[in-house]
């Protein structure tokens, strides 16, 4: 069981990661959409 909620642990903060990396991605490229 412990495996188990460490795994998900794990899922969570990577999750949580691509979407924090995705956003500022996002972000990114609409200013240079902007300026451009």
């Amino acid at each position: 069981m412990e495996s188990d909620d460490r795994l998900n642990q794990i899922s969570c903060v990577v999750i949580l990661m691509v979407i924090v990396w995705a956003g500022g991605f996002i972000c990114k490229t609409g200013d240079d959409l902007i300026e451009n």
